[in-house]
C-alpha cells in the first residue's frame, strides 16, 4: 500500500491529559493493483516525555474478481496509448500514438513517459526484445525505435520509404520483426539496427499483426479485403499464405494459443480465427455485432484474451471456443493493444480513453508451455549427424511448472534418431525429461535432437514435436525440413554458404586454386561468381543466372 510516500508524520504541541485522547487522525492510502494480503500497516508515537509506543494493523486484501477492471490514466491526456507489451524489468511499456510517446506503468500504477526523438513519429506497435530493451515502430516516422528501461533512444530508419510499419515482434533468430503496413513488405531489425525487407505478392495487402509461431517461423495478418490472409514467414524470408474463410474479415491481431495453433482477431468478421500450422481454420462469431476484436494475448489461465474496440469490453475465449465478455466502464475506450503483466494480471491501451487498464485473469494460475523446433540449414540425402534445436517456455504472467515435463520427438519416415540431449534434461530414447521449476517468461536450456537422413528421403518432411505436463494443455511444434542436393554455392558442402565459400571463389578468381566454381556458367570464375555467393550468404539465394 502506498500514501504517496513510504511514511508520514503528523505532530502537534498541546497538552494530552491521563486518560484523555488526541482526535482520530485518518490515514488514506491507495492499494496497489497487484499487492499481496494480507497487508500490515505500523504506526508509531514519540515525544512529550513519553517513551515511544508503537502500532500494527494487519488489513485483508481481497482479490478483484475476474473481468472487475481497474483504469490507470497515463500523465499526457489523450496521449492515445495503443499497444503495451510487459518488460524485462517487470513493469508494463506501451505505445503513445497520438503524443509520440513511450510509456512506463507500474504494476503498482505509477506512470513516467519518454518523448520519441523524431516529432509526431507516431509510435505503434511495441516489443521486448532479446536485448532487454523494448522495440518500437514509428508509423509516421518511418523508423524502428529502440529504448532501454533507463529511457535511452535509438532509432533506425526504414529504408522504404512511407512503409508504415505497425506491429513488432522478436523473432526465434534474435532479432526484432514488424510489418510494412504502408507498403506490403515484412521487415527484419537485427539488434544492430540492419534492417532486411521482405516484399509480399503485392504492396497493397496491408500486413498488420504479426507473431512469432512455435515453429520457428513469424505469422502474420493481411488485412486489406483483396489480400484477406494469414501470412508465414520463414526467418529466410520464405514466405507461405492462407484465404481466410470469411471475406473481409479484416484481421488484425495474431498470437500462438495455448493449443500450438495461431489465434487471431478478425476486426472486419467480427470473429476470433483459429489456423493451425498446416492451414485449417476455424472461426468462432461473436454475439455482438461490430465488436471488432483487434488484439489477443495468452493470460495466465491458459485462455485467449481479447480487446473489442467496437464493443468496448473485453473478451475471454477458452481453446474449444467457450466465450466471456467485461464491459469497461470508460465510455467509447476503444481498446487495442493488450499483454499479461508480471502480476498475472490481462493489461490493455485505451485508445481513445486515453487510459491503460487492467483485469484479473482469476482462477488457478497454471503454466502455459509453449515449444520452437528450429533447424540451421538444409538437410541432404545420406547426411550423417543432422540437428534440430527444441526450446521449451513458459509464458509471461503463467504460474511456475510443478511436477515432470515430458518432451516427445515425432520424427518423419526417412530420419533415424542418434541422440537428443540438454543441460538439465534425461534423455531416454524420444523423449526428454525434467522436474525443475520453469519460471513465468523463462525457457529451459534447449534440446539438441541429433538424427541420420537416409539417402532416398522425400524433398520436404515435417518433423514435430511435443512438450506435455499434467494438468497443462498439451504444445506442439513442427518444423519443415527440405531435403535436398546442395546449393551451388555452398562449395564446402556444410548445407549453407558462408563466408568460407566466398574465399574459396575469390581466390579461385585471383588464380590461386583452379576455377572449379563457375557459378553462372559463363567459363570463367571472375567478380560475378563472387557476387552471386555474397548474394547467398546475405540470404537472397544463389541466383546462377
Amino acid at each position: 500500500m502506498s500514501s504517496g510516500a513510504p511514511s508520514g508524520s503528523c505532530t502537534r504541541n498541546d497538552v494530552l491529559t491521563a486518560g484523555s485522547n488526541y482526535p482520530a487522525i485518518t490515514v488514506t492510502v491507495n492499494v496497489g493493483a497487484s499487492v499481496n494480503s494480507p497487508q500490515v500497516d505500523e504506526a508509531t508515537v514519540a515525544g512529550g516525555g513519553s517513551a515511544a509506543a508503537s502500532a500494527n494493523d494487519a488489513a485483508i486484501v481481497t482479490a478483484l474478481s475476474v473481468g472487475t477492471i481497474t483504469e490507470y490514466k497515463p500523465l499526457t491526456a489523450a496521449s492515445g496509448p495503443d499497444r503495451i507489451v510487459s518488460g524485462s524489468d517487470g513493469e508494463l511499456w506501451f505505445t503513445e500514438y497520438i503524443a509520440s510517446k513511450i510509456g512506463r506503468l507500474t504494476t503498482a500504477g505509477a506512470f513516467t513517459e519518454y518523448t520519441v526523438p523524431t516529432a509526431s513519429s507516431q509510435p505503434a506497435g511495441i516489443a521486448a526484445g532479446p536485448d532487454g530493451a523494448l522495440w518500437f515502430t514509428e508509423r509516421n516516422g518511418n523508423k524502428i525505435g529502440r529504448i532501454t528501461t533507463g529511457g535511452v533512444f535509438s532509432e533506425y530508419n526504414i529504408p522504404t520509404a512511407g512503409s508504415e510499419p505497425v506491429e513488432i515482434a522478436a523473432g526465434p533468430d534474435g532479432a526484432l520483426w514488424f510489418a510494412e503496413y504502408g507498403t506490403g513488405k515484412i521487415g527484419r531489425a537485427s539488434t544492430a539496427g540492419v534492417i532486411t525487407e521482405y516484399p509480399l505478392a503485392h504492396a497493397y495487402y496491408e500486413p498488420i499483426g504479426l507473431t512469432a509461431g512455435p515453429d520457428g517461423a513469424l505469422w502474420f495478418t493481411e488485412y486489406h479485403p483483396d489480400a484477406n490472409n494469414i501470412g508465414r514467414i520463414t526467418t529466410a524470408g520464405a514466405i507461405t499464405e492462407f484465404a481466410i474463410p470469411t471475406n473481409n474479415a479484416g484481421p488484425i491481431g495474431i498470437v500462438t494459443g495455448p493449443d500450438g495453433a495461431m489465434w487471431f482477431a478478425e476486426a472486419g468478421g467480427n470473429k476470433i480465427g483459429r489456423i493451425t500450422l498446416n492451414g485449417v481454420f476455424s472461426e468462432y462469431p461473436l454475439p455482438n455485432s461490430g465488436s471488432e476484436p483487434v488484439d489477443l494475448v495468452v493470460g495466465p489461465d491458459g485462455a485467449i484474451w481479447f480487446t473489442e474496440q467496437g464493443a468496448n469490453m473485453i473478451g475471454r475465449m477458452t481453446a474449444d471456443g467457450v466465450l466471456a465478455e467485461y464491459a469497461i466502464s470508460t465510455n467509447n475506450s476503444e481498446p487495442v493493444g493488450i499483454t499479461v503483466g508480471t502480476d498475472n494480471a490481462v493489461w490493455f491501451a485505451e485508445y481513445n480513453g486515453g487510459k491503460i487498464g487492467r483485469t484479473p485473469v482469476g482462477g488457478p494460475v497454471v503454466p502455459v508451455l509453449s515449444i520452437t523446433k528450429t533447424h540451421a540449414a538444409n538437410f541432404q540425402p545420406g547426411q550423417q549427424g543432422a540437428t534440430y534445436t527444441v526450446t521449451v517456455s513458459n509464458v509471461v504472467g503463467a504460474g511456475s511448472t510443478s511436477g515432470t515435463v515430458t518432451v516427445t520427438e515425432n520424427l518423419p519416415p526417412g530420419m533415424t534418431l542418434v541422440s537428443m540431449a540438454g543441460t538439465g534434461w534425461t534423455c531416454p530414447g524420444s523423449t526428454c525429461t525434467r522436474s525443475d521449476a520453469l519460471l513465468p517468461g523463462a525457457s529451459y536450456p534447449p534440446i539438441t535432437v541429433t538424427v541420420n537422413v537416409t539417402a532416398s528421403l522425400a524433398e520436404e518432411v515435417i518433423n514435430r514435436v511435443s512438450v506435455s505436463l499434467a494438468g497443462v494443455v498439451q504444445a506442439t511444434a513442427s518444423d519443415l525440413t527440405i531435403i535436398g542436393p546442395y546449393s551451388p554455392c555452398d562449395v564446402t558442402k556444410v548445407g549453407n554458404t558462408s563466408v568460407a565459400d566466398v574465399q574459396i571463389i575469390v581466390n579461385e578468381a585471383l588464380g590461386l586454386n583452379a576455377p572449379l566454381n563457375d557459378l553462372n556458367g559463363d567459363g570463367v570464375v571472375n567478380v560475378v561468381d563472387i557476387q552471386i555467393a555474397i548474394d547467398a550468404v546475405l540470404g537472397f539465394g544463389c541466383i546462377v543466372q
